[in-house]
């Protein structure tokens, strides 16, 4: 487990998450055994709405992914087809997403309670953005990209990590090496000559 998630561990988070009258190592392993559980699990559930008349708000498309295991979920929106060169946009906060997959066998005890440090660099994030803009892309039939509107550090640091990979694809406001390029024009080949380190960025407040 990461420092970052032990040093949250304390009496106020891990009441919140364990029975009342657990000790602290009662909590520990409760968490270390949920954690790695959660690595485990591949399972995501996705839900898709596509309906034309909502063009006319540039909603057309909506695409929730959600971990079931863990309660974490994001939100993945574009206009309609007709629109598909306009970026998308994500929401990453769970408590904003609608949940789904009400029935799943997937889901974890603590589906209703899951602070996203419980969950740090266990890679989920990155798997349900992944899998949210392939489907996206599956419906819309063209390669989409996804513009950044990440709040915390959280999110800030999965968009650059993502922009890494694919500049083209995922925007990423944290980036320096981007920062002559206006992101929604650009096109991949103005991104193959510039080199993308992830260590340039290390903080993401």
């Amino acid at each position: 487990m990461s420092a970052h998630v032990t040093a949250h561990l304390d009496e106020r988070h891990y009441r919140r998450l364990v029975p009342v009258g657990c000790t602290i190592d009662e909590a520990l392993d409760e968490v270390y055994s949920d954690r790695a559980e959660a690595y485990a699990s591949q399972h995501i559930c996705l839900e898709s709405d596509f309906d034309a008349e909502l063009a006319q708000c540039r909603r057309g498309v909506a695409i929730v992914a959600q971990s079931c295991r863990t309660g974490l979920r994001i939100m993945l929106t574009a206009p309609s087809q007709e629109y598909s060169r306009s970026p998308a946009h994500m929401q990453a906060k769970s408590t904003e997403v609608t949940e789904i997959g009400a029935a799943c066998p997937e889901r974890g005890q603590f589906f209703s309670q899951h602070p996203v440090w419980r969950y740090h660099s266990l890679g989920i994030g990155t798997r349900l953005y992944l899998r949210a803009m392939a489907r996206l892309e599956e419906i819309t039939g063209t390669d989409m990209r996804c513009k950044c509107s990440a709040m915390t550090s959280y999110s800030k640091a999965l968009r650059w990590k993502l922009h890494c990979e694919d500049p083209y694809t995922w925007e990423s406001r944290t980036c320096p090496a981007c920062a002559d390029l206006v992101w929604e024009e650009a096109g991949r080949d103005d991104f193959k000559h510039i080199t993308h380190d992830r260590s340039s960025v290390t903080s993401f407040v």
